[in-house]
């Protein structure tokens, strides 16, 4: 080959490469799921105002709610002292931000302690968000939290 075919077949060839690499990446990037937003999220920003409110709620209450997970996946919810005696309704909601289809919602079922246990055999390690909604004495209350599961 001559030294002066040299750069035109070169850059040709880094052109190509170059091209191919950019339409991989774009039919790549296309098969990615990107479940961060919530369904109905327009709906769900408008009611923004009242979760700030149940979150305040919740940080006046007496008592802190509190969790706790064990190695044998079961996730212990410590529920405050003052509910042990009340109707308590509401939802557990464990949220996977990385894919929507993971979520698993389980109804309050609390013990005569204000506890609850979930097993979580079976979910996938990583980051989810414990989200949990409840209503006592007429007035609702939020939680949420960033769990890690190993």
């Amino acid at each position: 080959m001559k030294k002066d075919l040299i750069w035109p077949v070169g850059l040709t060839i880094y052109l190509i490469l170059f091209i191919g690499g950019l339409i991989g990446f774009l039919f790549y990037s296309t098969g990615l799921r990107y479940d961060l937003v919530e369904e109905n999220y327009y709906q769900k920003g408008l009611q923004f105002q009242k979760k700030i409110d149940q979150k305040k709620r919740t940080n006046a209450l007496p008592q802190k709610l509190r969790w706790k997970l064990e190695l044998e996946r079961n996730l212990h919810l410590y529920f405050p002292e003052i509910m042990r005696e009340k109707q308590v309704t509401g939802k557990v909601h464990l949220f996977r931000p990385s894919d929507a289809r993971l979520d698993r919602i389980f109804p309050i079922d609390l013990s005569d302690k204000a506890e609850q246990t979930i097993n979580l055999k079976g979910f996938t390690p990583g980051l989810w968000r414990l989200k949990i909604d409840w209503q006592m004495d007429g007035q609702d209350y939020y939680f949420e939290e960033a769990i890690t599961l190993k």
